[in-house]
């Protein structure tokens, strides 16, 4: 398992169609991935970190932003 946390998870970009998006991934790849997307305007910090942690202690997490947010300093 990996040792982040949605608090200290490296938020990092992908770019389609020249809309840049961010995401971070914790938790243990192998098993299908969960995506945490946020309502309009929300960012990877507003989800809740007990409940992502708590995914993420069996299986991997993605947290998105969507294009335009920017969360946290990258």
């Amino acid at each position: 398992m990996t040792q982040f946390t949605q608090v200290t998870v490296a938020i990092q970009d992908a770019e389609a169609h020249g809309a840049r998006f961010g995401y971070g991934r914790l938790g243990i790849p192998g098993r299908p991935a969960l995506l945490f997307c946020q309502h309009f305007m929300g960012t990877v910090d507003d989800h809740d970190p007990a409940l992502s942690g708590a995914f993420a202690s069996d299986r991997e997490v993605i947290l998105f932003n969507n294009a335009g947010q920017r969360g946290r300093t990258r």
